[in-house]
Formats: C-alpha cells, sequence, structure tokens
C-alpha cells in the first residue's frame, strides 16, 4: 500500500493531469444497462403500425332467435271457422260452413273438418207436376298436409280422405221418401296460410275428391228418367277459406 502511494504521488509529479483522464474515462463506461442482453435480441420487433384486430366476416344471415327455434318445433294446436263450396257432390254448387281442428308442426299440419253443406234440391225432367228431391250434406274429413314456410306465409300440399252423409226426400210425391246414403272419398289438394297476429291465422285450401262409391237417389214408381233423381259426380271440387286461432 506504501509502494502504491508512492507511485501515486510520482506519478501526479511527472503528469498532473492523468487522475483527471483516469476518471473521465471511468464515467464514460457504458451502464450494463445500455448492454442489449439475450432476451431483449430474441423478442421481436415490430416492422410496422399495429393492426387493429377484425371481426370474422358476417354472411348476412342474422341467427334465428331461440322464440323463432321453439315455434319451428313445438306441436301447436288450431281451431277455427270454415266458409266453402262444393261443386259435384249435389245437384248444383252449394255452400257450406264449419270448424276446422288442426296440430301443426312447424309449416306442416294434420287437420279435420266437418262441414255442413246448404239444402240443393233437383226435379225429374218431363215431370208433371215436377217430382224430384231435396238433398242435405254432411262431411268430415281428415288430411296430412306437409309444407313449407316463407316468412309470415305457409303452405303445403294435402293428402286428404272424407266420409260423407247424404240424406234426400223425395218431393212433388204423395208421401214422402227418405233416404240416406254413406260413401268414402279419397283426394288431394293444397292449403295456404298467413299469419295475421297474436296466433290469429287465414287459411285457404282447395281439394279434389273421388267418391269410392256413387249411390242413386230413385223415387219408386216414377217412370221419367227411371225415376233417378240424382247422383254424386264422378269426382267433386272444394274450395273455402278460414280463420282460425292457434295456441
Amino acid at each position: 500500500a506504501i509502494a502504491h502511494a508512492t507511485a501515486l504521488i510520482v506519478a501526479l509529479m511527472i503528469d498532473p493531469d492523468a487522475a483527471q483522464r483516469s476518471r473521465s474515462q471511468g464515467s464514460e463506461a457504458p451502464s450494463s444497462s445500455a448492454v442489449p442482453t439475450a432476451s431483449d435480441e430474441a423478442r421481436p420487433r415490430s416492422t410496422g403500425p399495429r393492426r387493429a384486430a377484425t371481426s370474422a366476416p358476417s354472411t348476412g344471415v342474422p341467427p334465428r332467435k331461440p322464440q323463432e327455434q321453439a315455434r319451428q318445433t313445438r306441436i301447436r294446436f288450431r281451431a277455427g271457422l270454415l266458409a266453402a263450396l262444393d261443386v259435384g257432390t249435389l245437384p248444383s254448387a252449394a255452400p257450406g260452413g264449419g270448424v276446422s281442428v288442426s296440430l301443426l308442426s312447424g309449416a306442416s299440419s294434420i287437420r279435420a273438418e266437418a262441414i255442413r253443406w246448404a239444402r240443393s234440391s233437383t226435379t225429374i225432367t218431363h215431370t208433371d207436376p215436377s217430382m224430384g228431391g231435396q238433398f242435405d250434406l254432411l262431411s268430415v274429413s281428415l288430411a296430412g298436409c306437409p309444407g313449407l314456410g316463407l316468412g309470415r306465409f305457409e303452405m303445403g300440399l294435402c293428402a286428404e280422405a272424407e266420409l260423407d252423409w247424404l240424406k234426400g226426400t223425395g218431393t212433388g210425391i204423395d208421401i214422402p221418401d227418405h233416404k240416406t246414403f254413406r260413401w268414402l272419398s279419397v283426394g288431394a289438394g293444397g292449403v295456404a296460410d298467413v299469419r295475421l297476429g297474436s296466433g290469429l291465422r287465414m287459411n285457404a285450401q282447395v281439394d279434389l275428391l273421388v267418391p269410392l262409391a256413387r249411390s242413386k237417389f230413385v223415387l219408386e214408381g216414377v217412370a221419367e228418367s227411371g225415376g233417378e233423381v240424382h247422383r254424386p259426380g264422378p269426382a267433386a271440387g272444394r274450395a273455402g277459406v278460414g280463420f282460425g286461432y292457434v295456441f
């Protein structure tokens, strides 16, 4: 230590500025914090401006609401009233009215209807006084209608079976003759529904039915036309409009 101190004094005597340079060189040495570390070199550097996160592109089709999905899958019940027109079963075109009940699943339905048709009359040609008959028809039908929904509208094609009761009463004869006929008809048709809001529905339907039996109503003892008053046609056309409520 004494030798080191003696050497330092000698150096100062020879070059008084050596100590100042030594201190300034020590202060100019780079600090350890400025030296890049291995972790800094391994960290990726951004080469451009940071991009904002983008969401997935939209498909343009809004997702179905849970209420709509539930409506499409659950079984619902509809009841309503129906006004219809028959051509081909009775002697002349006849209006009718009845009730309709349906089970609905999506746009498809199973429909049951009962319709009472207006009384229709006819006479046998060339009879004097006129002889003929009056006819009352009641029909009960069951139809299955797979369908397709288009917004507020639903459309379907139907396969149908119908049971008919026809009661005939002879007219223009001394003793009225009463006869009742029953037969089964099968056919096909179409139905269209529109939702009016709050469960209210309006529907329109058309059907073509073919009777599996065609009984004749005949007056006994009448020679003209063999006494035949009426016989249902080989096919019957139906059209109807109704209103119902969906529960």
